[in-house]
């Protein structure tokens, strides 16, 4: 058989190891980390590009360079072990630094959410030992006193690094409940106004519910996002999460 077709044959068989291998994982740490589209708040064009080119690109490719079938098994087993190194430790760092840049706290402020990365929440100062960032997904956080304070903080820091950074024992977070996040939202009509083209997505999101329950639900945009967080108060005052709506 041709040696460049069994070079072809192996090149395929390792994309497509490379594939499950990197696809699985990511889309894992992606739906945990990032979940509702999150992922538009952070940055991830340094880690993911890098860790999809050497698992995608360079793997397969250094196997239909490095492939010859006239070589002996130890060779061959040497030349997939050290590609296969690569491959894992370009993976292993990709999903390192995408854990960094994660979405780990949502602050609630007067009419807004604020999201912070985990990268930035490294001094016990900036949030209550109930409220450590977790590898599952998002916590929602509250402030103890000052919120538009805060919200004038969380402005200037995102506007000097893009992740809103709170420095200091009086700002310390405390763990939220849905009444903290009721009693931050705002009316639909009043998120219509700040975000006109929020009205279809969300219109489009409360039809899988009872006609009326439209009066009964409050927001939580994103603020730099394109998220809102749908909020609910049912009986006896229950207030229920209704999920996150993504618009343009």
């Amino acid at each position: 058989m041709n040696l460049w077709r069994l070079k072809g044959q192996a090149f395929l068989v390792h994309f497509i190891a490379s594939l499950m291998l990197v696809t699985l994982p990511t889309i894992v740490a992606l739906s945990l980390w990032f979940p509702h589209g999150l992922w538009r708040t952070v940055s991830l064009e340094g880690a993911l590009p890098l860790m999809l080119l050497v698992d995608l690109v360079i793997g397969p490719g250094l196997t239909l360079v490095l492939f010859n079938p006239s070589k002996s098994g130890r060779e061959l087993t040497l030349d997939l072990f050290l590609v296969l190194s690569l491959q894992v430790g370009a993976l292993c760092y990709g999903l390192h630094q995408i854990s960094q840049t994660r979405v780990a706290i949502v602050y609630a402020v007067p009419g807004y959410l604020l999201a912070g990365q985990a990268q930035h929440l490294n001094t016990p100062d900036q949030y209550a030992p109930a409220l450590q960032p977790s590898f599952f997904g998002p916590r929602y956080a509250s402030f103890k006193a000052g919120s538009a304070e805060f919200l004038e903080i969380g402005l200037r820091a995102q506007q000097e690094d893009q992740s809103p950074i709170f420095y200091g024992q009086a700002f310390q977070a405390v763990q939220a409940n849905h009444l903290d996040l009721w009693q931050y939202a705002i009316p639909l009509e009043q998120l219509y106004a700040l975000y006109p083209t929020s009205h279809r997505p969300v219109n489009k999101r409360l039809t899988a519910y009872p006609a009326d329950t439209a009066q009964t639900v409050k927001a939580l945009p994103l603020l730099f996002g394109r998220q809102v967080l749908l909020l609910q108060k049912g009986e006896l005052g229950k207030i229920q999460v209704l999920g996150w709506v993504s618009f343009e």
